[in-house]
């Protein structure tokens, strides 16, 4: 029975990632939406008896499995307000795979994601689907099939990331050079500055694990104090968005300069704000972005308005419960890997965090695959205390 669940789970893994890819291109011209949402359903009912069978001849549900189950509910009502059925199965998909390693999940992620990217790239090129140009400031930005020209980048530092988790000092030198090589070659047709960014980083911490293996179990008091900062990053980094967000003020000569820098995103979560405010339980809120509908043209139409920090988006569409509850389970994911050692993905999961001050992408397991993480956390991390003060 185990094994049928398993592969069920699989089964569900699968057609998430690839509709979800699929959603964010244009191959969406191929689909009704009803189709979309039917296949969707699909697959949350397979999520359904899998875990159906897993209570009644599997495992006895104790209290984690019940909370578990309750947050994914109350997600799924906060999400079905403001957002699509991809955002709808994500949380399922993380909490039903709690008990599935995480080792062959990826190994089936992986490739099937290299394999997504290929076929958009294909049908663009062969004329399929719209392969569109961007031309921003004088320079020309590939979409490549996709909605927008940082979703390629963004997948390129999702497999990166894989690679840095599981491979750890067992990447080869080869699998490092083809990160590289592919990360700089898509931000010389991309131009996604932010996700070239933390790819690298992400490259150079993986290079850096190759040639000093000892570096991710070392003691060194150093570590040992990063490692311990590095828990509460997602609380930090949302404390710092809503702190910029709240104070910013365009008659500040720095703050205008820094936001000029950053293309807008301290004004634009600034404006937001004030705008719509925070409630409880979130609001629908139709944010504009630079994106391509699936005619190829611009849904912007002068009224650029996206809050592109993943902290204060969350916070104006999913509301301040939503926010609490998510930054908790974060943290208590970082604390899991501290506490298991788990330095690489300490680290990884900090650059991503970092990602999130720019970027809003970092919430969906198919952009993010480390979040797949977050349920096998919850189900066995250890939160005496004690156990903190011990390291």
């Amino acid at each position: 029975m185990v094994g049928i669940t398993e592969y069920m789970y699989y089964m569900a893994l699968i057609i998430y990632v690839v509709l979800s890819m699929i959603s964010s291109s244009m191959v969406m011209n191929f689909f009704r939406p009803k189709v979309f949402v039917l296949i969707m359903s699909g697959m949350l009912g397979i999520l359904a008896l899998c875990e159906a069978l897993t209570f009644l001849f599997i495992k006895r549900y104790g209290i984690r499995e019940i909370i578990g189950l309750g947050v994914c509910l109350f997600f799924w009502y906060i999400a079905e307000k403001n957002d699509s059925s991809v955002m709808l199965c994500s949380y399922f998909i993380i909490f039903c795979g709690r008990n599935i390693d995480l080792q062959k999940r990826y190994k089936i992620i992986v490739p099937l994601m290299i394999l997504v990217i290929f076929g958009v790239m294909w049908a663009a090129n062969e004329g399929y689907i719209l392969q569109y140009t961007m031309a921003e400031e004088g320079v020309y930005r590939h979409t490549f099939g996709f909605g927008y020209p940082l979703v390629l980048p963004c997948y390129i530092l999702n497999i990166a990331s894989m690679i840095a988790v599981t491979r750890k000092e067992k990447a080869s030198w080869t699998e490092i050079a083809v990160v590289f090589l592919v990360a700089a070659t898509f931000y010389r047709w991309c131009k996604a500055d932010l996700s070239f960014g933390v790819t690298v980083m992400v490259a150079m911490l993986i290079l850096i694990v190759k040639a000093l293996p000892k570096i991710i179990t070392s003691d060194f008091v150093l570590w040992r104090i990063v490692d311990k900062i590095l828990i509460i990053i997602f609380p930090l980094f949302f404390l710092l968005s809503l702190w910029i967000s709240l104070i910013y003020d365009p008659s500040v000569k720095w703050m205008s300069t820094l936001d000029e820098i950053c293309r807008g995103r301290l004004s634009l979560p600034h404006n937001a704000i004030n705008t719509y405010g925070a409630r409880l339980l979130g609001q629908r809120i139709g944010f504009v972005g630079m994106g391509l509908g699936l005619d190829g043209e611009s849904v912007t139409n002068g009224a650029y308005n996206y809050v592109d920090n993943v902290y204060m988006s969350l916070l104006l569409r999913y509301g301040v419960l939503f926010s609490i509850i998510a930054l908790g389970l974060l943290t208590v994911t970082m604390y899991f890997c501290y506490q298991k050692k788990m330095r690489i993905w300490l680290w990884v999961l900090s650059l991503w965090a970092l990602h999130g001050l720019f970027e809003d992408k970092m919430h969906f397991p198919y952009y993010n695959s480390l979040l797949l993480i977050v349920g096998q956390a919850i189900q066995n991390v250890d939160l005496r205390l004690d156990k903190f003060r011990k390291h």
